[in-house]
């Protein structure tokens, strides 16, 4: 029996642990910083959630208030406090977020004082009944490992299945290069919108609306060689773009070894 409750409560925990490393991940992959102040922020929220709690006598109150603490408090520390120093040195980084972490710590023992407190659980401190004796496993400890258990699940769906994780997940391995795509990307919009009024409005037809060049002929009451005309023109457009982007990103060596540059 002591065998399955170190087991079922070294599960418990490890998911808290878990989770603090999901975070400094996430948080790694999105600006290849480590953020030494992630536990003290964690902390933080966690007083914020005991004091709703305490106020209101509702342990889900005091959840809400946590995750939207916790909210607030990482769009503040990333807009103000990490994007600064993204891309200076990485010294600066762990300066910075150790500073904060100082900060925080100082911060909540003035707000909430510096005596150990005890958290309240979710739902109870008595443990499920097994053979006739009670583990210390509680049904506080299941809703910690099911809803992490679910977090992980949603992120994976989220980085694995959807347009906008795969997206995300890009421009957290490759972020100069998912910047350089967005900016031809932004050229290319440019592009487009400096075609003639009718051009433009053709090729917005057959290429972004999917219509064939009859259906956009007819729409626009025009011929269908003068449609061809349109997108022809928006096409060559668009390839002058790219080449121009292609070569302003080009290494100026390989430019200079190319047929049309210098010897």
């Amino acid at each position: 029996m002591q065998f399955v409750n170190l087991t079922l409560t070294g599960i418990s925990n490890g998911m808290i642990y878990a989770a603090v490393a999901l975070a400094l991940v996430l948080i790694w992959r999105a600006t290849r910083i480590i953020n030494f102040a992630q536990g003290a922020m964690l902390m933080f929220t966690t007083f914020v959630a005991k004091a709703v709690i305490d106020q209101t006598g509702s342990y889900w109150w005091g959840f809400v208030a946590a995750l939207a603490c916790g909210f607030a408090f990482g769009a503040f520390v990333e807009l103000v406090i990490v994007r600064p120093v993204e891309n200076k040195p990485p010294l600066n980084a762990v300066i910075v977020t150790l500073g904060l972490l100082i900060l925080i710590q100082a911060g909540a023992g003035m707000l909430f004082g510096v005596t150990p407190e005890s958290f309240p659980p979710a739902f109870g401190i008595r443990g499920y009944v097994l053979d006739g004796q009670r583990l210390l496993f509680t049904s506080t400890d299941l809703f910690i490992v099911l809803s992490i258990l679910g977090l992980a699940l949603v992120l994976l769906l989220l980085f694995r299945g959807t347009t906008l994780g795969l997206q995300m997940r890009a421009s957290a391995f490759e972020p100069e290069v998912a910047v350089a795509s967005q900016q031809s990307v932004q050229a290319l919009l440019a592009t487009i919108g400096a075609l003639p009024v009718r051009c433009r409005q053709a090729f917005m037809l057959h290429k972004f609306e999917g219509l064939s060049h009859a259906e956009v002929a007819e729409q626009m009451g025009i011929s269908v060689k003068m449609v061809e005309k349109h997108i022809k023109m928006g096409l060559q457009a668009c390839r002058g773009c790219l080449a121009q982007q292609e070569t302003a990103s080009s290494p100026p060596g390989a430019r200079d070894a190319s047929p049309g540059g210098r010897p």
